[in-house]
């Protein structure tokens, strides 16, 4: 029979034995520890548990007695009560897994940075009670579900990223709440319903990233309140309307991106009050009408993309005012005209592309230079054809030709007739295919002289977003022949 006193005897033994060899099993990261507040550790031990930190690249050795001095990523800060784990900094540390609530009691934090990981689930709603919490980096992993709204309950928050994850629902009003925040970073997530306009009431913000998601409705006017803003990203969504006026009030904005959306009317030549722009880019919208003269006077500007929409007209020659330019694009518009020498100026030039316009050199210094940059700029241009001819017949003519450069497997060749020099010209005769190269027209009076001239059209698809109609070629008189009318011969 064993008796109580050895009972006790035995289950001190064990109990010494677990001390000594350490604990084991599940509950094994939890040490007895008085550095931090049993919470704060307990948090971090469930971070661990949640997310495989035993394959982390930076494991941590738990159990611990001094988190604080340890574990990888885990800075502390002594406060009136004793020390606080106050900024966690484990990117790109291979996490897989969610995030456990439990994250919600490091009542101290400063700093959250979890970004580049594989972490996947919803955000904790609980760290929207981190109400010491300044920087939120959530970045390039593979959350899902709604921002939580609680998060607009942070009034500390000075930068929120949580870009480059497959977070989907409405942008949360809350976050008009956060008055010192200074950078909002939602990009590239599937995020739906329009801009919230509350985001114009932070005044503090100067990166304001909502580009590649799927908002939708007109550009919010109340973002022209954001005076300090650098950088807007609103590209890559499905926004539609013009432009806003009150976005020209953003003085010092440097980078600009609404391209990839749904926006129409015209540039506005106010943004050339932008003088710090280094980045415009309003590439695949709908945007029509000139391209405004004024953009020549960004002088800082090192990248301008508006490609992609149905830009009309010239090329302004002021772009070659734009002596730091980089990159230019405009290409698939409309735009027509011989292609400002100016444009040679661009000794920063490193790339451009007018690909699907109707644009040509009348310099050749120009072609040179655009050649040394686009070998083949001149073969995505839709031109008139070149070398007519027109042969008189009987009550029309043949008209032959040279093709342009452009050689696609669509379109055709229309001729236009005139009796007046320089048209306007009527059209008389059509022939598909690019690789065609005459046609008849006929209907044309004997001893009239007329004007011919043939122009190239050119249907949207493929590569070629717009309908493309080249402006007429140069000019041919030619007077058709009287038809001859042959009567029978009646016997006698």
């Amino acid at each position: 029979m064993v008796t109580r006193s050895r009972v006790s005897l035995y289950l001190a033994g064990t109990l010494l034995l677990v001390l000594a060899l350490g604990p084991v099993g599940p509950g094994a990261a939890r040490a007895e520890q008085v550095q931090i507040p049993p919470e704060e550790y307990a948090a971090l031990v469930a971070l661990y548990e949640a997310t495989d930190g035993a394959h982390w690249h930076y494991p941590w050795t738990l159990p611990t007695d001094a988190p604080c001095d340890t574990l990888f990523g885990v800075y502390c800060w002594n406060e009136d009560d004793g020390e606080h784990v106050v900024a966690l900094d484990l990117r790109d540390n291979n996490l897989v897994g969610r995030l456990p609530a439990a994250l919600g009691a490091l009542s101290a934090l400063w700093s959250l940075d979890l970004s580049q990981n594989a972490l996947s689930g919803e955000i904790p709603a609980e760290l929207g009670g981190l109400s010491a919490l300044e920087y939120l980096e959530l970045s390039a992993n593979a959350l899902s579900g709604e921002i939580p709204s609680e998060l607009g309950n942070v009034g500390t928050l000075e930068h929120i990223g949580l870009a480059a994850n497959a977070l989907s629902g409405p942008i949360p009003v809350t976050l008009g709440n956060l008055n010192a925040l200074r950078n909002l970073v939602l990009g590239d997530n599937q995020l739906s319903g329009e801009i919230p306009a509350v985001l114009g009431s932070l005044s503090d913000l100067g990166v304001l990233h909502l580009g590649a998601n799927q908002l939708s409705g007109v550009i919010p006017p109340e973002l022209g309140n954001l005076t300090d803003l650098n950088a807007l990203h609103l590209g890559d969504n499905d926004l539609v309307g013009e432009i806003p006026s009150a976005l020209m009030g953003l003085t010092d904005l440097e980078y600009l991106h609404l391209g990839g959306n749904r926006l129409s009317g015209e540039i506005p030549p106010a943004l050339a009050g932008l003088i710090w722009l280094y980045a415009l880019n309003l590439s695949d919208n709908h945007l029509t009408g000139p391209i405004p003269s004024a953009l020549g006077s960004l002088s800082s500007l090192d990248m301008l993309d508006l490609s992609g929409n149905s830009l009309t007209g010239p090329i302004p020659a002021a772009l070659g005012n734009l002596t730091d330019l980089i990159s230019l694009d405009l290409a698939n518009n409309q735009l027509v005209g011989p292609i400002p020498s100016e444009l040679a100026n661009l000794a920063e030039l490193e790339s451009i592309d007018l690909d699907y316009n109707m644009l040509w050199s009348d310099s050749e210094a120009l072609s040179a230079f655009l050649a040394a940059l686009d070998p083949y700029w001149e073969y995505q241009q839709v031109m008139p054809p070149t070398g007519v001819q027109a042969t008189p017949l009987p009550g029309g003519a043949a008209v032959t030709w040279t093709p342009p450069l452009y050689a696609g497997s669509r379109g055709y060749y229309e001729v236009g007739v005139s009796t007046t020099p320089g048209g306007p010209y009527t059209a008389a005769g059509q022939a598909d295919g690019y690789t065609t190269v005459a046609t008849t027209v006929f209907g044309l009076r004997a001893a009239t002289p007329y004007y011919l001239a043939v122009r190239t059209f050119s249907p949207a698809g493929g590569a070629q977003r717009n309908d493309l109609q080249s402006a007429y070629g140069a000019e041919v008189v030619v007077t058709a022949l009287p038809i001859q009318v042959l009567f029978p011969i009646v016997g006698k």
